[in-house]
Parts: C-alpha cells; sequence; structure tokens
C-alpha cells in the first residue's frame, strides 16, 4: 500500500469507543457515591484513566488534521483530503459537497496523495 494512503487510513483504535461508556458509568457512580470518599475515589481513577484513552483516541483524527492542513497544496486539495480521510465521505459525496465532477475529485485526490508522500519522504529524511 502506498505510504500515503496507509498513514490517511490509519483509524482511531476501536478499542477506545468503549472507554466513552466507561466514562460515563464512572461519572454516574461517583455521583451515587459521592458520600463515599473511597468508593468515589476508585470512580474518580478509573474516570481519569477513561479520559486519558479518549484523548488518545481521538489523537489519530488531529494528527491527520494537522499534517494536511501543513501540506504545500491548494486549499481545495486539503479539504478533498480532509473530506476523505477524516470526515471518510466517497469522492461521489465530496464531489457533491464541493460542486465538482467525480473525475475532478480523483484528479484532486492524485495530487494530495503525491504532496502527502513528498511530505512522508522529507519527514524520514535524516538532517544533516
Amino acid at each position: 500500500m502506498n505510504k500515503a494512503v496507509e498513514f490517511l487510513t490509519r483509524e482511531k483504535s476501536p478499542v477506545g469507543l468503549h472507554w466513552y461508556h466507561i466514562a460515563d458509568d464512572a461519572r454516574q457512580l461517583i455521583a451515587i457515591f459521592q458520600d463515599d470518599d473511597e468508593i468515589a475515589n476508585e470512580f474518580r481513577s478509573v474516570l481519569a484513566e477513561a479520559n486519558k484513552r479518549i484523548d488518545a483516541a481521538s489523537s489519530v483524527d488531529t494528527d491527520k488534521k494537522n499534517f494536511i492542513n501543513a501540506l504545500p497544496v491548494a486549499d481545495k486539495i486539503k479539504q478533498v483530503l480532509m473530506l476523505k480521510y477524516v470526515e471518510k465521505k466517497t469522492a461521489k459525496e465530496i464531489a457533491d459537497l464541493l460542486h465538482y465532477s467525480t473525475v475532478h475529485i480523483f484528479r484532486l485526490h492524485k495530487q494530495g496523495i503525491e504532496a502527502v508522500n513528498t511530505a512522508l519522504e522529507q519527514q524520514s529524511r535524516p538532517r544533516l
């Protein structure tokens, strides 16, 4: 697989998604056991861990957004990459949103992937 596509298709850890439920449960249990400091503190530590895991899972999309925004390409190319790899839109959906043909979206996407490959190559080169 192309390095650019591999980088851009990285996903949030599916394990991270269940931490939202754990955090909600911990908040409710902290409220229920607010008069018992020992039990409430246990649930506070669970909540802190859940929040840490949630932040880690959401950092993947933030990394993608920051990387795409830093590319030295036209905004419309960045927009296509964002819609495809962050918003998970299809080429047809992107074309409809941006009022371009799907063929033009594929052209912009190709230019974006070339820019991502160049940026990744530059990052991996040792600096003197």
